[in-house]
């Protein structure tokens, strides 16, 4: 398959939008806010529709924070339509959001080619180890770079072939063909 890279406030728009629809989207993060739990250019996120209950601590959500920055942290706290994120691989630096900044949640994320959905008994015992870890986490993760909090650029992992279209209902996968060079794999939900 193939990676396409895009700027991330079209990334941002683009997956907003096929989330709104009931689709799912899949890509693979940039950076390492978010390690271990998910690893830079190595873990794809599918990321799709919400509800209120699914917005709270221990969720990983896509985000635009009221700084305008895009990011795909751990909600760690709620308070109405108040969301606080960190990045898993961040010691104390914490992001505000609103409900209306939430592009989708994690649905899965597959790794070394085995899926793991964010529901499943594997990834909510990690996320309960780590949420819990908080207050000493610092020292597994102090390994002297400086981690960034802000994506500067998502890839959509392309699963489908390029050229076939999702323009037929009823049809549960596809592509979305945005320009020549630039294609969305996206995926209805069931």
């Amino acid at each position: 398959s193939k990676h396409i890279t895009i700027a991330t406030e079209r990334m941002f728009e683009e997956t907003s939008k096929l989330i709104a629809e009931g689709n799912t989207v899949t890509i693979t993060a940039t950076g390492y806010s978010m390690n271990p739990g998910i690893v830079h250019m190595r873990d794809q996120i599918t990321l799709g529709p919400w509800t209120d209950s699914d917005i709270r601590p221990g969720t990983v959500a896509l985000v635009r924070d009221v700084k305008g920055n895009v990011i795909l942290h751990r909600i760690v706290k709620r308070k109405g339509n108040i969301i606080i994120l960190e990045g898993d691989g961040n010691i104390g630096q914490k992001e505000k959001a609103t409900l209306d900044g939430i592009a989708g949640i994690m649905h899965s994320i597959t790794r070394k080619n085995r899926i793991y959905t964010s529901k499943g008994l594997i990834w909510r015992t990690y996320s309960w180890i780590w949420m819990a870890l908080r207050p000493v986490r610092r020292y597994p993760l102090d390994s002297g770079d400086d981690s960034t909090t802000s994506l500067r650029c998502l890839e959509i992992r392309n699963s489908i072939q390029p050229d076939s279209g999702f323009a037929l209902p009823g049809i549960r996968s596809g592509t979305l063909r945005l320009s020549k060079a630039l294609t969305i794999s996206i995926h209805t939900l069931l």
